[in-house]
């Protein structure tokens, strides 16, 4: 039986973390050679991406299975099929695309026109065995849903003291990005359990919630006779004022805070804005408005917990164009990750092409500062903070942007 650290929390193996579709912007960072034969290389790699598509079936097969040699029931089978953004500014836990209807075999093909955003997941019940659930990324091959015997989880949150927090409502997920799968509300002395999951898998994400309290994302591994504890603490909401131009609105709007998922709230009609369960300080985190037009952005807003009065001003979007060279000879830099950090989806960037090139959409009126890198360690895996690899700005450039003017012929040197 593995050992647990303290708290019972351990991150999933590396085994259970799907790999995402790779990117013509992968390719060229794995691919060195690029910056040394440029064009041929490139236009190989473009070659490379469209091939691989255009193999692609249309549909993606699925399978219900036994989890080590146990055997598999497939009655009273229900399934769902979800969305996967694993950027950090999306909707978490995402909302089910539909129902999935499995054959009698134990087997669906999934359309892949369903997989609007190219990955997804899928999670699937039995009365005889509980809860599975596949990361579905069409350029594996297929995917296996993985049953085995009932699960039960056990817990404890606990505040300063090691006193219980009585009603704290507990979500098991699939991945921090990933899927609701059970939830619970804890008793009076903080514990809960949560039957109806499945052996094949001992490794879930759980998000803990309470009044007063910061939000609590952590991977946890169920043990058996092993009670789960995790500790929150507390913290104070950031109120402010939402500014809109005169023909928006904040129906429909929704505050969220970049790359804390599961931490969102609503806008009053007059623009002002609660947001409450921030983790404590000293920690930052940026607030992002979700559901604007297109054509609209905003600034990137860092606030603490405890900040009163932060303003966020929607204003139309530019974008900004231009190239990336190398300082020494002004050569283009093939392959390079252009960013900046404003706007409703946090971090927009884009990879240089053959010439160089990149356009960057988001942009917000003022003073702009665009970074470089000649290169970048991707995000892998349905969990992107666990892998982001510290990275050094290769280069930089200051532009001032008018209110939904575009820039063009930016030069962003790189050393």
């Amino acid at each position: 039986m593995p050992s647990l650290p303290p708290g019972g929390s351990r991150r999933p193996p590396p085994r259970r973390r799907p790999v995402p579709k790779p990117t013509l912007g992968d390719l060229l960072r794995n691919m060195p050679v690029t910056l040394r034969y440029g064009v041929p290389v490139v236009v190989a790699a473009f070659a490379a991406v469209f091939a691989v598509r255009a193999l692609l079936p249309a549909v993606f097969p699925v399978e219900a299975i036994g989890f080590e040699g146990t055997s598999f029931d497939g009655a009273g089978l229900t399934a769902e099929l979800y969305p996967y953004d694993g950027s950090g500014a999306g909707t978490y836990p995402p909302q089910a695309l539909g129902q999935v209807v499995f054959g009698t075999d134990g087997r669906f093909d999934l359309p892949l026109a369903r997989l609007a955003g190219g990955q997804g997941q899928i999670v699937a019940r039995t009365p005889a065995h509980g809860i599975a659930w596949a990361h579905l990324d069409p350029t594996r091959g297929r995917a296996q849903l993985e049953f085995g015997t009932p699960l039960r989880m056990v817990g404890r949150i606990t505040r300063a003291g090691d006193t219980g927090v009585a009603a704290a409502r507990v979500q098991v997920l699939s991945d921090r990005y990933g899927v609701l799968l059970a939830e619970a509300t804890c008793d009076g002395s903080g514990g809960f359990e949560i039957e109806g999951l499945s052996s094949s898998n001992t490794f879930y994400t759980l998000r803990v919630r309470a009044e007063g309290f910061a939000i609590r994302t952590e991977d946890v591994q169920v043990v058996a006779d092993h009670t789960i504890e995790l500790k929150l603490h507390r913290t104070q909401p950031v109120t402010g004022q939402l500014t809109l131009p005169a023909d928006l609105t904040a129906t429909d709007l929704q505050l969220r805070a970049f790359r804390v998922p599961g931490l969102q709230a609503e806008p009053l009609a007059d623009g002002g804005f609660y947001l409450d369960h921030l983790p404590p300080p000293p920690t930052r985190v940026r607030i992002l408005v979700a559901g604007l037009p297109a054509g609209y952005t905003h600034r990137s807003t860092p606030v603490t917990a405890g900040d009163k009065d932060v303003s966020v001003r929607v204003t139309r979007s530019a974008r900004v164009r231009g190239f990336v060279v190398r300082a020494d000879n002004d050569t283009p830099v093939v392959g390079a990750y252009v960013e900046h950090p404003h706007g409703p989806r946090g971090d927009v960037g884009a990879y240089t092409d053959a010439q160089g090139a990149f356009e960057l959409d988001f942009v917000p009126p003022g003073q702009l500062r665009i970074e470089a890198f000649a290169a970048r360690q991707r995000p892998r895996g349905p969990q992107p903070s666990d892998s982001e690899q510290p990275t050094q700005i290769a280069g930089f450039a200051e532009v001032e942007v008018a209110e939904g003017v575009a820039v063009s012929d930016v030069v962003v040197r790189v050393f």
